[in-house]
């Protein structure tokens, strides 16, 4: 997706982070003065849905299953997630062929869960990598997570991407706006990246023809970009949803829906996965709550029985492939009544009580 060639063009800048790192540093650490403590990262809602759609599984609803499994691992992140979808006045014309201004067939499914994990979403007016980059443009993103190279042409400030090479979205690459036109190799201006997009051509143009990405890398290097610089603004801040900084999941709501949706959507699968991913994130959250209100000297919020006690410190091993920050082992205390919870939330409680399990002969 996007302009053919800009990515490997911007190899040069391309920093390679652990994702769980880059989330700490740049979201934690750097926004201890604001309200949220997380990173505010703005995420391509409709890649991941076209990702999850070309993987093959054999469980039940694959393609939510790939989504749910990505989105568990960033409740499990220092970050305040906002998804994106494609609104209405998206280009009716894509790469020459005609796109159906229906909702994706996952969307509703896909929004559904979103709300039930506390992660927020909207509707952008058109496309959703031109609200992302507007949205960047007026600080109100620390990045945006995404494959289409249209968001470095609208002019987001800091974009990551997924490095492929690393399995379960552990690394990403990082590039700056600030590095594509500073690096001596590039130099690339905003107004020079629109240049080679109306060049060499993209989703809905076709550009000049024969023109590659080298020959309007040239042409940018040479100044002729400096007359296209304009700036367009899609999104007032007033829009934005008032809590993306606050966001809890909500624990009940997601056992419905998982048992609405997936093949472990049973009382015991249910837990197993919570107890792997939902109650550590929601942990999380509970102590970015306590920091953020420290921060702005606010009373600080009641300790949620959920959090115990600290048991030990975890370093980043010699045998992982990028650097994480140090982590925390924690007793988390699941109480009946938040078991009682999810029980309760089911249409079928219960139903499925059996476990396998090894034992010594």
């Amino acid at each position: 997706m996007g302009i053919a060639g800009l990515w490997k063009l911007l190899e040069l800048v391309a920093e390679k982070r652990s994702f769980q790192q880059f989330c700490i540093e740049e979201g934690f650490l750097r926004n201890e003065a604001t309200d949220g403590r997380g990173l505010r990262i703005g995420i391509d809602a409709l890649g991941w849905v076209y990702r999850a759609c070309y993987r093959h599984s054999c469980t039940k609803n694959p393609e939510l299953a790939t989504l749910f499994a990505r989105c568990s691992r960033l409740v499990q992140l220092a970050v305040n997630p906002l998804f994106i979808f494609d609104g209405p006045g998206r280009p009716r014309r894509k790469r020459g062929k005609h796109v159906r201004g229906n909702p994706h067939w996952i969307e509703c499914d896909f929004k559904k869960m979103l709300d039930a994990l506390g992660f927020a979403w909207k509707d952008a007016p058109g496309e959703a990598e031109s609200e992302l980059a507007s949205l960047s443009k007026q600080g109100l993103l620390d990045a945006v997570l995404t494959e289409d190279s249209d968001t470095v042409v609208f002019g987001a400030r800091t974009i990551i991407r997924f490095d492929g090479d690393v399995p379960d979205d552990e690394q990403v690459l990082v590039y700056r706006a600030s590095d594509i036109e500073n690096h001596a190799d590039l130099m690339l201006t905003h107004a020079d990246l629109v240049l080679i997009a109306l060049l060499v051509g993209g989703d809905y143009d076709h550009g000049i023809k024969d023109c590659g990405i080298e020959t309007a890398f040239g042409l940018a290097r040479a100044g002729f970009g400096h007359s296209l610089s304009k700036a367009v603004s899609t999104c007032a801040a007033e829009d934005l949803p008032s809590d993306l900084d606050g966001w809890l999941p909500s624990p009940p709501t997601l056992a419905r829906f998982a048992e609405e949706h997936f093949t472990w959507g049973d009382v015991i699968g249910i837990l197993e996965h919570f107890m792997a991913t939902i109650y550590p994130g929601l942990a999380l959250r509970i102590m970015m709550q306590i920091a953020s209100a420290h921060d702005l000297s606010l009373q600080q919020p009641h300790i949620h029985s959920l959090v115990g006690e600290v048991i030990t410190t975890r370093q980043q091993s010699s045998l992982q492939k990028c650097a994480r920050s140090p982590e925390l082992r924690m007793q988390l205390n699941i109480s009946k009544e938040m078991i009682n919870e999810i029980v309760a939330a089911l249409h079928n409680q219960g139903n499925k009580n059996e476990v396998e399990s090894w034992i010594s002969k």
